[in-house]
């Protein structure tokens, strides 16, 4: 927001017709008095770094799921082309050294009218001590310098970008941060079926792509999921290995290397590729503690709100709800079939309350 930032703007605000738009709003403390409370706090992703065989910050080539989602994304800072991380810092460094080559070029074609000669004859001469003591050809040769500096790495760079090729070769983690000891042994739901989705919309991308799901198993629980899951193996190029990938390391080429095991036919493989993408797990939002205590409920032994077993949307205090992914894992069908239950069940308690006014 342009207004918000100190600019000059107020568009948004000129053309509600509700009249909802309020720049001089402030914080301001509100009591309500009410009669039933919808938890629905939401989640947060699990941390990949902290996972240290898969050298998730440490290979740029490693990424998590939210991430591709973005790469794959016609808004993404890509326009939806799966180039690899690796390759768009090395297109972001030759832009910068390219305005910077750009800017000491000019300062030497200035110095080069001055003195009728091309820098890289003047430089010949001024190795050869041809100009000692002369301040004005030093501060040349020094302009020079800097911009050899800049331009030879930048010629490398270009050379090598020449060679930058999309993402073809993909390969996907599940279970990062879940179904584990060493952090949560509840599995997060939706990420088989999400892996599934974004190796699919990969392949709607470019046809060559080619990708592979490593998995404890796939967990295609929902109604179609498990046809969507063959559709994918069938027509979308995926390949589902059953095993857990053991590490991570990076090829000369910058290629991530996995070493796994595959427990169908029981032998560790290495095998690199373009991009691998990290599944990580769904696990209980920041503030979750300080809300529940707050609001006088209590947590599960995984960190989401505690509910009944018979009455699933019903916290540990009653008059107070939950649903979605403040209760527990899982996808958006499951979360919104949730939220209107816990509203039946809100609704439910507030009609009680006026019948018992009414009678």
């Amino acid at each position: 927001c342009r207004q918000l930032q100190g600019k000059k703007c107020g568009i948004c605000k000129k053309t509600c017709q509700a009249d909802a738009v309020n720049f001089e709003q402030e914080d301001r403390i509100v009591e309500l008095n009410v009669g039933a409370i919808i938890v629905a706090s939401g989640y947060e992703v699990f941390d990949a770094s902290r996972v240290p065989e898969y050298r998730y910050r440490d290979i740029p080539n490693v990424i998590t799921a939210l991430e591709f989602e973005r790469l794959l994304s016609a808004s993404g800072p890509t326009g939806g082309h799966l180039d690899r991380p690796s390759d768009i810092a090395a297109k972001a460094e030759i832009a910068a050294l390219e305005k910077k080559a750009k800017k000491a070029k000019k300062t030497l074609e200035k110095l080069e009218e001055k003195f009728g000669e091309s820098s890289s004859e003047f430089f010949k001469h001024y190795e050869g001590r041809q100009y000692e003591g002369d301040e004005d050809r030093k501060k040349w040769a020094d302009r020079y310098m800097e911009y050899l500096a800049v331009a030879e790495p930048l010629e490398a760079l270009k050379k090598k970008a020449e060679g930058f090729t999309v993402a073809k070769k993909l390969a996907f983690i599940q279970c990062v941060g879940s179904r584990d000891l060493r952090f949560y042994p509840f599995c997060s739901g939706y990420c088989c079926m999400h892996s599934i989705k974004e190796a699919i919309i990969a392949y709607e991308h470019e046809p060559e792509t080619r990708s592979v799901i490593f998995g404890m198993d796939i967990r295609a629980v929902g109604k179609g999921f498990e046809e969507y899951k063959i559709r994918g193996g069938n027509q979308a190029g995926i390949s589902y290995v059953r095993g857990r990938v053991a590490e991570i390391t990076e090829g000369s080429d910058r290629r991530p290397v996995l070493t796994y095991e595959d427990t169908r036919e029981r032998v560790v493989k290495s095998e690199a590729f373009d991009l691998v993408i990290l599944a990580t797990a769904c696990v209980p939002s920041k503030g979750i503690s300080a809300l529940a205590e707050i609001l006088g409920i209590e947590l599960d032994e995984f960190g989401f709100y505690k509910t009944d077993v018979s009455n699933p949307m019903d916290t540990t205090r009653p008059g107070i709800f939950t649903c979605g992914c403040a209760h527990s894992p899982m996808d958006i069908p499951e979360s919104v079939a949730q939220a209107s239950g816990a509203a039946a069940r809100a609704a439910q308690i507030l009609l009680e309350s006026e019948m018992r006014k009414a009678s």
